[in-house]
């Protein structure tokens, strides 16, 4: 990201791990990596959920979690988490 690192990007997204090849990323160094460039770290923490894997004490600033997946596999509810290191809505927005 270092050298492609343009003023519209917003963010840095990671799912982790990923579905369906279970890959995994240094969420550390990629937090590191965001927070040099001014960047938030959102994770998605679906597969390992974010109480097994605890993505913001690594540095992630928002982690995403659908939650349909794993306390409703059977399809009878739709749910969703959005957990953030600061409060979102009185985050100020960055623009142009």
């Amino acid at each position: 990201m270092g050298s492609e690192h343009r003023r519209e990007h917003r963010f840095l997204y990671g799912e982790l791990p990923s579905n369906p090849g279970q890959a995994f990323f240094d969420l550390g160094a990629l937090a590191e990596l965001a927070h040099a460039h001014g960047l938030p770290l959102i994770v998605d923490s679906t597969v390992a959920t974010p109480a097994l894997l605890r993505p913001l004490q690594h540095g992630a600033d928002v982690v995403v979690q659908s939650v349909t997946k794993t306390l409703t596999s059977s399809g009878f509810g739709i749910a969703g988490a959005v957990i953030a290191r600061k409060d979102l809505a009185a985050a100020p927005v960055r623009t142009r």
